[in-house]
């Protein structure tokens, strides 16, 4: 269940610290009934910026959470995910919610069988559920925080949208508090009726990216006078996406270590493309010939792995080829193309992958 929460990174040192003077979230946190909208592009550090909120929340409310993740699990990108788990974070606090799902439970186990091979609770009496629990079942404030609505696709965003529209209209007008943060991309959902507030990240993270760039380079040993142009020339291509940086500022660091001249260093960063799926384009063209079956299989284990492998499990999974010269498992493993330790296999993924892929 914290999966994707878990694989996302925690704010860096000295960052987000804008956040509770920002108009829009001290006016949400005031607000005893509101939508809080964490906008921004792809990779610009949104589900950061939605988990470092999460856990500044005042500890008076009930608070849950979910990380839509369209990658994950069907449990991580649906509907159904959602409510099963935003229950199973608020039940405890909900005694009578919980006796009276526990009733239905008990009912149908003794009448259809066991529970995910007889029958399975459906997306509505959980929605069902949860609007009662929001609305009658707790005796405390209740703030939700959903990140990436828009990888739950659009038609399950739109009606989510909805629903917690109508929930906090409700909640409103019956004097009772309920607030929910939603983070997505740029794109239109669906316009509200009420008002909201809205947080767009890249109009407010430049002073934690120039700290963060800052940093690693200082951190590196980088001279001042290159720093300052490397972070200059880096933090304006990069238009206020947080990813960009993290992919191309460890490649500018390299080339200095190898004495590369500043002046080759910036061209090749002005050259490179702003939008994040043209750069991983451009990361992967640079892969040489060679390299590019390993690299291939390295991403195709990673991405249709049906859950994360661990370094341990990549490297074995790398020493196996489809039409394998050898005949065994372990001579598989004792070839001279295999890696020979967890520590080796995390410096290859890095290679093969040029950064794309990184081993938490």
């Amino acid at each position: 269940m914290d999966l994707r929460e878990n694989n996302i990174d925690d704010a860096a040192d000295d960052t987000c610290q804008w956040l509770p003077r920002h108009p829009s979230y001290v006016a949400w946190l005031q607000d005893s009934s509101s939508l809080l909208w964490i906008k921004g592009k792809p990779g610009a550090g949104k589900s950061t910026l939605l988990k470092y909120a999460f856990k500044q929340d005042p500890r008076d409310t009930l608070m849950a959470s979910f990380y839509f993740n369209a990658r994950g699990h069907a449990l991580e990108k649906t509907a159904l995910g959602f409510y099963r788990s935003i229950l199973h974070q608020l039940l405890p606090f909900a005694p009578e919610c919980l006796s009276r799902l526990a009733l239905i439970y008990e009912q149908r186990s003794e009448v259809r069988g066991s529970i995910e091979k007889e029958w399975d609770w459906s997306e509505f009496e959980l929605k069902s559920q949860l609007r009662d629990l929001l609305l009658n079942g707790a005796d405390r404030p209740i703030r939700l925080y959903v990140d990436a609505l828009d990888e739950s696709g659009k038609e399950v965003a739109v009606d989510l949208v909805y629903l917690f529209s109508v929930l906090i209209r409700r909640a409103r007008s019956e004097g009772k508090c309920l607030s929910i943060c939603f983070s997505c991309r740029h794109y239109p959902i669906v316009m509200n009726t009420f008002e909201d507030f809205t947080i767009c990240i890249e109009h407010e993270n430049s002073t934690d990216l120039r700290m963060y760039v800052h940093h690693r380079l200082e951190a590196n040993c980088i001279f001042e006078s290159k720093a300052e142009l490397l972070a200059r020339h880096i933090l304006e291509k990069a238009c206020g996406v947080f990813q960009w940086i993290k992919l191309v500022l460890p490649k500018a660091i390299d080339s200095c270590r190898t004495g590369t001249r500043i002046e080759a260093i910036l061209t090749k960063i002005r050259a490179l493309p702003s939008e994040l799926y043209d750069l991983y384009k451009a990361i992967l063209a640079e892969i040489p010939g060679e390299e590019r079956p390993e690299s291939l299989k390295l991403l195709q284990w990673i991405c249709f792995a049906i859950q994360p492998l661990s370094v341990g499990e990549l490297r074995d999974a790398m020493a196996v080829d489809v039409n394998p010269s050898c005949t065994t498992f372990k001579e598989c493993m004792e070839s001279s193309s295999s890696t020979e330790n967890d520590e080796d296999m995390e410096k290859k993924i890095l290679h093969l992958s040029r950064g794309l892929a990184e081993v938490k």
